[in-house]
């Protein structure tokens, strides 16, 4: 039978005198005050009225798990380790001595947990904050990070390579799917990955050169076949809503990829051909997330020694809005 918490603690070894423990030690305190914390998650995990059978994990071991775990930033695999390996987390989640939770039953319990449930337990610790003058909730403190995104190493022959794809995929589509239209392009991407295969395997910078410059050949064909289709989309009249909605479909997708597509081959020309260093800032790199060129939104570059140990992060840019002292 699940319980909303243990109200004996079972046998348990004394924590350390380390400042994590004292850290977790006081975060166990903050939520000991807010009892109504368990009884949310209790609601999330049901009640049965079952008398027989394990006991399972309680409300209280469930939101304890789930802040070690995004405090650590573990899988669940790596959770479970670390609450039977750590005196520190057995101790703040009250697990006691030779007992352990599986992957399996951390990961039932804290997926539970609804998002309106964690909305509800963020006001209720920033109620506490409040009622006990430790903040006022008055500024906010922004900082970026960037996260792991579907995108590849962002060098100039990928996305060359990427532009004639993603360029000769809608005009493909526009020629199946319109039979009325007329325009006429050449699928180049073969050897767009030919000659992005003799950039990786050439030894020297000056090796780089004439397979770049054949590339950049190529895509500027396909850039030129883009344009016509767009002008063949714009005399086309459509013969049914779905045809209608097609053109408006392709139109959209060849009017955001273009622009990208010119920023690629511009900023590829500057850096391999004339030798320039292209500022961050005027640099694509990716033709997939919708990113205007111009805006750093997507490449985080730290000082030397920073938060990435002065290393170049590529991804999509998130935004940590966090309530700072007052």
């Amino acid at each position: 039978m699940r319980k909303t918490r243990n109200q004996q603690i079972p046998l348990a070894e004394v924590t350390t005198d380390h400042p994590k423990a004292k850290e977790f030690a006081q975060i166990g305190t903050i939520l000991d005050s807010n009892d109504s914390i368990y009884s949310l998650a209790r609601q999330d995990l049901g009640v049965s009225d079952n008398n027989v059978g394990a006991n399972g994990m309680t409300a209280e071991q469930v939101i304890r798990a789930a802040i070690i775990k995004q405090i650590g930033g573990y899988t669940y695999r790596e959770l479970a380790f670390h609450l039977s390996d750590s005196r520190v987390y057995s101790h703040f989640c009250k697990i006691g001595i030779g007992r352990a939770f599986k992957k399996s039953a951390l990961q039932k319990g804290i997926k539970a947990l609804s998002e309106e449930t964690w909305e509800q337990i963020n006001k209720t610790v920033v109620d506490y904050a409040d009622n006990q003058d430790i903040e006022k909730g008055r500024k906010i403190r922004v900082d970026c990070t960037v996260v792991e995104s579907n995108i590849h190493d962002p060098y100039d022959s990928e996305l060359l390579v990427d532009a004639n794809r993603v360029l000769a995929r809608v005009l493909a589509t526009a020629k199946a799917e319109l039979p009325g239209i007329v325009f006429s392009f050449t699928d180049h991407l073969r050897r767009a990955k030919h000659r992005n295969l003799e950039i990786m395997n050439a030894k020297k910078a000056e090796d780089r050169e004439k397979p770049y410059k054949d590339l950049i050949e190529v895509t500027e064909k396909t850039i030129g076949y883009g344009e016509k289709g767009l002008r063949a989309l714009n005399c086309y009249v459509a013969a049914s809503l779905k045809e209608q909605a097609l053109i408006s479909d392709i139109t959209q997708q060849l009017q955001h990829h273009m622009p990208l597509v010119r920023q690629v081959v511009c900023q590829t020309r500057r850096r391999v051909l004339a030798g320039e260093s292209v500022p961050a800032q005027e640099k694509i790199v990716s033709i997939f997330l919708g990113f205007a060129p111009g805006k750093l939104t997507h490449l985080l570059k730290p000082r030397r020694g920073g938060a990435f140990g002065g290393t170049c992060k590529f991804g999509v840019c998130l935004q940590d809005q966090a309530v700072s002292v007052s």
